[in-house]
């Protein structure tokens, strides 16, 4: 309950990813009313501030509810997972990278290069511009990845997940996390898709396209190769 015009605008800004739209909607606005209070928590954990959404979600009337205790869920998650973390920003090309193990430092000059070329091709291709800065979260293992998410540790497991684009960010697990690795550039450009459809669908596509259409993305970026 609550002023559901204003929540149904501020939700629709932040599934756009058009973040400073969402803060002037909801700038003001009296958090005692639980659904802006839902939305501010939302707003917050697209930005990256889980601590602050978190602390918000844990308020009573918020957490009884279904879409309460989910984002609470997650919120949570992502604060234990990013706590401690090291921030690794390129301003130039609009890249945030937050890394659980400080040795994966060496990856973020590689992971800023391709999302740029990633980026025009989505707006070549989709007409969808993602803004910037790109936020990448890069974990240590599946269940980190499930926290931060919202996806089942076992689901993980089952399917062999690595990323996943979802709360307006990229959580990949680190290609240095697995024995053999994994084609870890093209799985950003995969994700970064899903992010461009959701931008531009309000999240409404159906699963066969997001899925057809990111598999086709996730080496556009770059040079055919011969086991494309």
């Amino acid at each position: 309950l609550g002023d559901l015009s204003r929540a149904s605008r501020a939700r629709d800004a932040i599934t756009e990813m058009d973040l400073p739209a969402a803060r002037k909607i909801l700038e003001g606005a009296d958090l005692s009313d639980g659904a802006l209070a839902v939305e501010e928590s939302r707003l917050r954990l697209f930005q990256g501030d889980y601590d602050a959404a978190q602390a918000l979600l844990a308020r009573p009337d918020l957490a009884s509810t279904e879409e309460g205790a989910e984002l609470s869920y997650i919120a949570l998650g992502c604060a234990r997972g990013m706590a401690a973390t090291v921030l690794v920003r390129d301003a130039e090309r609009g890249v945030d990278v937050r890394l659980q193990d400080d040795d994966d430092r060496a990856l973020v000059p590689m992971l800023a290069e391709v999302a740029v070329k990633v980026r025009a091709q989505l707006i070549k291709d989709l007409g969808v511009e993602l803004p910037m800065p790109l936020r990448i979260d890069l974990v240590r293992d599946q269940f980190t990845l499930a926290a931060m998410t919202g996806l089942p540790e076992e689901a993980a497991r089952t399917t062999g997940t690595v990323a996943v684009a979802k709360w307006g960010r990229v959580t990949m697990i680190s290609p240095r996390a697995t024995s053999r690795g994994y084609p870890w550039l093209d799985t950003l450009a995969h994700e970064m898709t899903h992010l461009a459809l959701s931008r531009g669908t309000r999240d409404r596509a159906p699963l066969w396209l997001q899925e057809g259409v990111a598999k086709r993305e996730e080496t556009r970026w770059r040079p055919p190769q011969p086991l494309d």
